[in-house]
């Protein structure tokens, strides 16, 4: 077995990310803001997926149990990708031009959820790390809460914000 000092440089570094949230404060969000919290966290073409999904809701202030756990998976993972970075959403990704609304969490036909950031123009550092790397994600709901893990394989050449 071969074993790689500390300071050898790998070709790519693993960045990981968890988020834990609570359905219901997602639940109280919706109640108190309304339609503003799906302008805050979901991309265009989340607002997309989700009257596909959820056609039926016209009182955004009361949103189906289902569509909260949803909107509740979308922004865990989001946090998770921003904490992969390293950078947050409401801090330093926030300046650095990373957004909300610039990452979508969508689905392959079987289900499987997937990242991608679609905000145009990107920072040349996301559009960098973009280009450079590869991200899966998972999200669980149960008890009352979800769980998003995020895992990216980035090149060890794309320099991440401070």
């Amino acid at each position: 077995m071969t074993s790689t000092s500390p300071h050898t440089v790998l070709p790519i570094r693993i960045c990981t990310g968890n988020d834990l949230v609570p359905i219901t404060r997602i639940a109280r969000m919706v109640e108190v803001f309304g339609p503003r919290v799906l302008t805050k966290f979901l991309s265009t073409n989340e607002h997309v997926l989700f009257r596909e999904r959820f056609p039926q809701t016209s009182d955004e202030h009361r949103l189906p149990p289902t569509a909260v756990a949803w909107l509740a998976g979308r922004i865990a993972a989001k946090e998770a990708f921003a904490k992969a970075l390293g950078c947050g959403l409401n801090g330093l990704g926030y300046t650095q031009g990373l957004r909300w609304t610039a990452i979508t969490v969508a689905a392959t036909p079987r289900g499987k959820p997937t990242l991608q950031v679609d905000s145009e123009p990107l920072a040349p550092w996301l559009a960098t790390l973009m280009a450079n790397s590869q991200w899966d994600c998972a999200i669980s709901h149960d008890g009352g809460l979800v769980l998003a893990t995020v895992v990216g394989l980035v090149a060890s050449s794309v320099v991440l914000p401070d």
